[in-house]
């Protein structure tokens, strides 16, 4: 129980902002290039969000902080899942603190009206989530 519990704690959080807008498979975090399904692309945040130069340059760093710190577990899981395990307490609440902190990190550099695009993007992959569908590690990586 407490295992599916991090599950569903980790796809609360971890989902990207991105996700509420579409996109395409993958995983991990990229600069540019196709979309992903839990994947922030910077390019499709900077059109997203409406970014200026100063926004994309943080946003990078942010993506790579938030990379470097859950790509060996993020690796983790994704094997862990293709043996049919359900991920630990431990390394969805390492991802899932990852997510929180870039989330919190990339509203502090939006503008009031990119704040409220970022809000509404949040507030609509809850509404989604709520109404079911979807599961499995691909929602989440």
């Amino acid at each position: 129980m407490k295992s599916r519990f991090a599950l569903l704690a980790l796809m609360v959080v971890a989902a990207s902002p991105l996700v509420a807008q579409g996109g395409g498979g993958g995983g991990g975090m990229r600069r540019g290039g196709g979309g992903g399904g839990g994947a922030m692309n910077v390019d499709q945040l900077v059109t997203q969000y409406k970014l200026t130069g100063d926004q994309k340059t943080k946003t990078e760093a942010l993506v790579k902080t938030y990379t470097d710190a859950t790509q060996a577990t993020q690796a983790w899981i994704r094997s862990e899942a293709q043996n049919g395990a359900l991920p630990n307490a431990d390394s969805a609440k390492k991802v899932a603190d990852a997510r929180t902190t870039f989330n919190t990190s990339f509203k502090a550099l939006l503008t009031a009206p990119q704040a409220q695009v970022f809000d509404s993007v949040q507030a609509a992959m809850a509404n989604r989530r709520r109404g079911g569908g979807g599961g499995g590690f691909s929602d989440i990586l």
